[in-house]
């Protein structure tokens, strides 16, 4: 068993978005990952891409600018629960 490795946090660029999904053969080989570590995608809004084990970094999340607003954040799972959308499983 490997041991949990220290996280890292890594910053996404504003007007970038990230995508989490199972590596491929090659990024298993060549990031040493074991075979149930994701990865993780951050896709910048100028086209580049990095691809990261997910089990090595984290994503913070800066606060609003204004704590009383919750304007312009995505709600949460629960949240869009309660709001009437549907989501597949």
């Amino acid at each position: 068993m490997r041991e949990t490795p220290v996280r890292r946090p890594v910053e996404v660029p504003a007007g970038g978005t990230v995508v989490a999904r199972m590596p491929t053969g090659a990024e298993l080989r060549n990031m040493q990952l074991d075979e149930d570590v994701p990865v993780l995608e951050i896709r910048h809004p100028e086209g580049a891409t990095e691809v990261l084990a997910g089990n090595q970094v984290e994503l913070p999340v800066p606060p609003p600018a204004d704590p009383q607003s919750t304007s312009g954040q995505v709600p949460l799972l629960h949240e869009w629960n309660t709001m009437g959308v549907k989501h597949g499983r």
